[in-house]
């Protein structure tokens, strides 16, 4: 067992260093997914119609500037990096269910219907602009 465990160990972590990577990363998108998932109705509700921006900087600013400014997820030129509105919404979502049930994810998937259509068109838009439109 230990063996296996060491060769699929070798598989998916070429060197220490990458595994260290991993983990990091993990650790920041679990950091972004619950600082949002906790502070955002505490910190949104007194603030009625400028929730969201007051929110938005209190506590995205901040979570971004550990996540992506200070190295806690790597990024670089070679991989692809999963930006932390992901990991912000599967925690949201995860919230979700566990407190109120499958009804939730169900009720969710016209939005992520929209969200998936917009980042296909922003990853579709921002490989034309790479190009500089030529085709």
């Amino acid at each position: 067992m230990e063996k296996e465990l060491l060769f699929i160990y070798s598989l998916i972590f070429k060197e220490k260093r990458n595994a260290i990577l991993y983990l990091r990363a993990i650790f920041a998108y679990a950091f972004a997914g619950l600082m949002v998932g906790f502070l955002w109705s505490r910190l949104a509700s007194p603030f009625a119609s400028f929730a969201g921006a007051i929110a938005a900087l209190l506590i995205i600013a901040p979570v971004w500037y550990v996540c992506h400014y200070r190295g806690g997820i790597p990024q670089n030129k070679n991989r692809v990096a999963i930006d932390m509105g992901t990991a912000i919404a599967t925690a949201v979502l995860i919230k979700g269910v566990l407190a109120h049930g499958f009804s939730q994810l169900f009720l969710a998937l016209p939005t992520f219907l929209c969200l998936s259509l917009g980042a296909g068109f922003a990853g579709w838009l921002y490989a034309k602009i790479e190009k500089g439109g030529r085709k």
